[in-house]
């Protein structure tokens, strides 16, 4: 499988690889072919060292494709689904989750430093950006990580509503609280 990985941050410079390979699907993880993502600000800030990940990695974490495989007690997601990534799943178990903070959820991002998905070069194990790592042709991910979308929307649109979107409406609308009829 083909994938853009980083080794050192700073350097500017990706590997492209056709030699990745995935960590197997959990019970409650989905393999999602991708099939669009995005280039965001914060793939850049990880190329420049900005933005720690754990290296090397697999950059990208804006996506959308189709899942292909599903974890056994996976029941909310099916081959053939459209998704887009979320690379902040929520796990509805912790304290945050439960004190109805989901967004505050850290239970994922915390597996995504410490659980290499991807192999490469015969085995050497490589992160996933965020704990997805959509550069790359393939990816799996806790099953709150992968969210049903209607399959005519375009993958390139999906993508972009992975973070772009959702980071920019967030921070109008929570952070510079800009109402209806607001001129800005």
């Amino acid at each position: 499988m083909r994938g853009a990985l980083l080794h050192a941050a700073g350097d500017g410079r990706l590997d492209i690889r056709d030699d990745l390979t995935l960590t197997p699907v959990g019970p409650a993880e989905v393999r999602v072919r991708i099939r669009a993502t995005g280039v965001c600000r914060s793939d850049l800030s990880v190329i420049d060292g900005v933005l720690p990940m754990p290296l090397p990695v697999v950059l990208g974490h804006e996506g959308a494709g189709v899942v292909v495989e599903a974890g056994e007690r996976v029941t909310s997601l099916s081959p053939g689904d459209h998704v887009i990534v979320n690379w902040t799943p929520a796990c509805d178990d912790c304290s945050n989750c439960l004190a109805g903070q989901p967004f505050l959820c850290m239970t994922y991002m915390k597996d995504a430093f410490g659980n290499a998905r991807f192999r490469y070069g015969g085995g050497t194990p490589a992160y996933g950006m965020a704990g997805c790592g959509t550069w790359a042709e393939e990816i799996v991910v806790p099953w709150q990580g992968a969210v049903r979308i209607d399959p005519e929307l375009p993958f390139e649109i999906a993508a972009l509503i992975g973070c772009g979107v959702t980071t920019g409406v967030g921070a109008a609308l929570n952070t510079a609280r800009v109402r209806p009829g607001s001129t800005v």
